[in-house]
């Protein structure tokens, strides 16, 4: 996956993974802890929810990132720039 300068220099979606990331497994490790897990479990559940949604919401953000980009660049022979078309609003 390779993202242009600019979209790559653009680091708000990165924090939203990451808040939403640390939130998650912070309600993992709370729960873990209501059911009287030991805490070397609770911490490992958290850490595995924590990289678990982490990664999946990085490759999201990334591949969409990709796909929307409209930054112009130069294309290689026989490409062509996905142009998604956008709808008018309440259709």
């Amino acid at each position: 996956m390779k993202l242009c300068n600019q979209c790559h220099s653009i680091l708000w979606p990165y924090a939203i993974a990451i808040f939403i990331a640390g939130v998650t497994a912070f309600l993992t490790w709370l729960f873990l802890g209501y059911i009287e897990f030991d805490t070397a479990e609770q911490i490992m559940g958290a850490i595995g929810a924590f990289l678990a949604v982490g990664a999946t919401l990085s490759h999201y953000m990334v591949a969409c990132m990709e796909q929307r980009c409209q930054h112009e660049h130069k294309l290689k022979k026989g490409q062509q720039k996905l142009r998604i078309p956008s709808r008018p609003v309440g259709v």
